[in-house]
């Protein structure tokens, strides 16, 4: 006899958002046993909470609040590293519909931590709950330096403090202005009788890798001593010219041709 949660299984789409060293994604009702073993030891459970006991009996209505068909104000991933092992788990919690506030959730296994997983799966998980879900503002409590650490990084700010435990509280609109100024930026160069093909070839590149990322990842412009310069074929038009004094690329991407010096 199969759980509900297996048989929902082979109906739904389980949502993925992939990142660069790891992707989160709901995971299928049998993966609960990694999560019955991350709740288990001690050392994954972080600086709250003890051990807690999760037999098959409970995987079911678990299953069902969390993941499919939720209740609405909850949501939850797995972590995979790149080789689809799961490496931990990320979610919100008690979504207010009102207020728009939820409470958010990660732990990482004890095996695989400073690796830069946490943050990643944190920003994979704010990405969806603000772009996706309709969040305005989320919370969490921490009492580790290293805890503190994190989400101040991600543009969390400090709501109060009682004793050695902070609550932190992250709004969209903080959180959409650390991703624009976190983009990479591009500067493709350009002069007079560049190779059109290779210019344009890099622009595409870095908009396809935008593609993959499924975000703006990478801010490209063209950059030269002038703001028009010509080729071949006609002239183009420059984004910008290296007298700007706010010009700091953090890649510069020279073409070839024969204007090259």
């Amino acid at each position: 006899k199969k759980f509900i949660g297996e048989i929902m299984n082979d109906k739904i789409n389980l949502y993925r958002r992939n990142g660069k060293l790891i992707y989160i994604k709901m995971p299928e009702f049998n993966e609960l046993a990694f999560v019955r073993e991350l709740w288990g030891k001690k050392e994954n459970m972080g600086e709250f909470g003890e051990t807690y006991s999760f037999p098959k009996e409970k995987w079911e209505m678990f299953y069902r609040k969390m993941v499919n068909p939720t209740d609405g104000k909850n949501f939850y991933c797995l972590i995979y590293d790149l080789n689809d092992k799961p490496i931990g788990e990320v979610s919100f919690h008690g979504y207010n519909s009102a207020t728009k506030v939820a409470r958010i959730n990660i732990k990482i296994h004890y095996e695989h931590r400073k690796k830069g997983y946490g943050e990643e799966a944190l920003r994979l998980l704010l990405e969806y709950y603000f772009y996706e879900f309709g969040g305005q503002s989320i919370i969490d409590s921490v009492k580790s330096d290293e805890g503190k650490s994190l989400l101040k990084k991600i543009g969390f700010e400090e709501l109060n403090s009682v004793r050695n435990q902070r609550t932190y509280k992250l709004t969209k609109e903080k959180f959409l202005s650390r991703k624009i100024n976190s983009k990479v930026t591009v500067a493709i160069l350009a002069y007079n009788d560049v190779d059109i093909m290779e210019y344009s070839l890099a622009y595409k590149s870095f908009s396809i890798a935008n593609e993959i990322l499924k975000e703006d990842y990478f801010e490209v412009y063209s950059l030269s001593n002038n703001k028009i310069i010509s080729y071949q074929y006609g002239d183009i038009n420059i984004d910008k010219t290296i007298n700007d004094s706010y010009i700091s690329p953090d890649i510069i991407v020279i073409p070839g041709g024969s204007g090259v010096k």
